[in-house]
């Protein structure tokens, strides 16, 4: 009785917050002058704005919408030390979700093309500068760089705004960088695109600038450090760009890279005929005067994980002289000059010691795969008797790839890393760089095909919890972890070593037969579909629900099951210093995002799913398709959301 009234409580909330919601149109063909309906919409996003509140939508009709110089809202005459602000986007949300929404219209795909906006100065496309904001669905061209110096314009502009999503948004063909960020927090930028942007115009006859030296595909430049957090790329794409594809130099605060592509940058597009540096993925630094200046208290440790760079000018894994270290975990680079190269700086230096370059320190290198670069070495600039440093891998042989084939410079725009998304925006199905199913690359869990499973597989009545691990931990010796290797009626695991690490990207099944506990850097205890939560003393019981802080506390797992387990899926995330005691209990370490939890892929042997007629194998098996990991299952096929 109780759930009952708590789901339908929840209901009548979420029917009372979206009726408060409104939406409204435009379209190519409408008019400022209409109420912006969907029969009768506006002609302009300022136009449409102008309608919203707090949590409102706007859609937006497919077409091409060209921008005129007298939709900027904030005109700057100031040349290149100030920006034109074409579309400031201050009509804040109200929560996570009550988002103010700028959205392309379902199953259309708006453009907007800034090729005649041209003040004395540089331009921000669009600006964040609300919070809760969520732009999604259109594409952003054109964008120019109108004056001369050390300009740089910029198709999406976060300098101010938090707890925003910018979503499958196209920024291309233009002199602008794609997405750029030097203020909030709590940021997700979710499958863009950014590539074919190069800069002709604001170098020429300037000394000491490099032409196109400004124009990334990505870059996060957040500069307070107390409050700048938890910014994150994911699914993104970068290439052809004229100098980075992903840049975090000047970053204050940890950032997150995964599952992100970058390639062909630092060249002209269509060809190879280089311009500017050319990085994949710049991950820190702070520059290399002397004295260094502005470099934050704590020297954050980006991740950069589960992503390919291929064919950049320059390096395809780049510390930038970084003055800590850094994550970088299940990636796969080829023909890069460099495909990792993790130089550092020595100490940030005074007045009266010079900047120098050493040999990497501090990082965390985890699962890593290197092919044929182009000109240096495989993994460069490491002291590895300062770094972790764990099941990386030097490829020598291309068949060990379903598909590594070097497309000459005309005809590398066949090359699958360029296909076109999935309808949802996701990264499309590819098997570029991509191992065999049983192949070593495939069984050692390297590279970025071979990232952990969103899912969690349960075969038979086994309890299980899952950890989130905010940085790498060493396996204590008193537990047993197994990497799954084969998925069948019952799991085929192959025993890791004692001692070894174990990070975010390592999919294992945790087992002790006595008490053995294991401390986390962070963590905090959640539930998923759950209802209750009950502590009794140290043993956790009952239906769990939201959060449990473990805030220093030792919760020991015990061997048998909550109460509706069937509907428990247990994340901890416990404070500095917490420990998680497993007795008699085996636990899947599957790494779902702290944020949210995935859905979870349930395969027991009760499993009420019909069969397929075709099959009557009735074991979970693990599948290879277009390059992409499947479960089937019964005749059925899940993707590692478990849908």
């Amino acid at each position: 009785m109780r759930t009952f009234i708590t789901l339908a409580l929840a209901l009548a909330l979420a029917f009372t917050t979206s009726s408060q919601a409104a939406c409204y149109y435009i379209a190519p063909t409408g008019s400022d002058s209409n109420p912006g309906t969907e029969s009768a919409p506006r002609a302009t996003l300022g136009g449409g704005q102008q309608l919203l509140s707090a949590g409102d939508t706007l859609y937006m009709r497919g077409g091409t919408y060209q921008v005129a110089m007298s939709e900027i809202m904030s005109l700057s005459d100031k040349g290149a030390s100030a920006f034109s602000y074409v579309y400031q986007l201050n009509k804040t949300g109200i929560n996570e979700t009550r988002r103010t929404c700028y959205f392309g219209y379902p199953g259309e795909r708006p453009v907007f093309d800034f090729s005649h906006v041209l003040p004395n100065s540089r331009v921000s496309a669009f600006s964040l500068v609300g919070d809760y904001l969520h732009l999604r669905n259109f594409e952003i061209v054109g964008v120019k760089v109108p004056v001369t110096g050390h300009a740089q314009s910029e198709c999406i502009s976060a300098r101010k705004g938090s707890y925003c999503i910018v979503e499958n948004i196209a920024m291309h063909d233009g002199m602008a960088i794609g997405y750029y960020q030097t203020s909030g927090h709590n940021n997700l930028v979710l499958n863009c695109d950014a590539y074919c942007n190069i800069d002709t115009v604001s170098a020429k006859g300037v000394s000491g600038e490099t032409l196109g030296g400004n124009v990334d595909g990505f870059g996060c430049h957040v500069t307070n450090e107390a409050k700048d957090t938890a910014n994150v790329f994911r699914g993104c794409r970068a290439w052809w760009n004229s100098d980075d594809g992903f840049d975090l130099i000047n970053c204050k605060c940890k950032v997150v890279i995964d599952s992100c592509w970058s390639f062909y940058n630092g060249y002209i597009p269509n060809g190879n005929k280089a311009i500017a540096d050319g990085n994949g993925f710049k991950a820190g630094g702070y520059g290399m005067s002397s004295p260094i200046s502005g470099n934050p208290a704590v020297i954050p440790m980006h991740e950069v994980k589960n992503c390919v760079a291929f064919y950049n000018r320059a390096n395809g894994f780049y510390a930038n002289h970084h003055l800590g270290g850094l994550l970088i975990a299940n990636n796969t680079a080829m023909y890069n000059s460099n495909n990792f190269s993790m130089t550092n700086r020595k100490t940030a230096n005074t007045d009266s010691t010079p900047a120098e370059n050493v040999s990497g320190y501090g990082h965390i290198l985890i699962n890593n795969v290197s092919y044929n670069p182009n000109k240096g070495l495989d993994y460069g600039s490491i002291d590895s008797a300062k770094c972790e440093l764990r099941n990386n891998h030097v490829v020598s042989d291309e068949h060990v790839f379903i598909n590594a084939t070097r497309l000459s410079p005309s005809n590398m725009y066949k090359i699958s890393l360029t296909a076109a998304r999935e309808a949802d925006g996701r990264l499309p199905e590819q098997t570029f760089l991509v191992a065999p199913l049983g192949g070593v690359l495939e069984q050692a869990g390297a590279g970025y095909a071979y990232t952990p499973w969103a899912y969690d597989l349960s075969i038979g009545e086994t309890t299980w919890a899952s950890l989130y691990l905010e940085h790498p931990v060493r396996l204590p010796q008193a537990i047993e972890a197994y990497y799954v290797i084969k998925m069948d009626s019952v799991a085929t695991m192959r025993r890791l070593p004692a001692g070894c690490i174990l990070n975010r990207e390592t999919p294992v099944f945790l087992h002790s037969e006595e008490a053995a506990g294991l401390t986390l850097p962070y963590a905090v205890a959640t539930a998923y579909k759950a209802d209750t939560a009950v502590v009794q003393g140290n043993l956790l019981s009952g239906t769990l629900a939201d959060s449990i802080v473990a805030g220093g506390r030792t919760y020991v797992l015990s061997s048998s099951s909550p109460t509706n387990s069937e509907d428990v899926g247990l994340y901890l995330y416990g404070t500095l210093g917490s420990t998680v005691t497993l007795r008699n209990h085996s636990a899947f370490l599957n790494v779902p995002s702290p944020s949210a939890a995935p859905a979870l892929l349930r395969m027991r042997t009760e499993e009420t799913e019909v069969p397929n007629e075709n099959s009557g194998n009735s074991a979970a098996r693990k599948v290879l398709k277009n390059g992409r990991l499947y479960i089937e299952y019964n005749g059925r096929w899940y993707d590692l959301l478990g849908r």
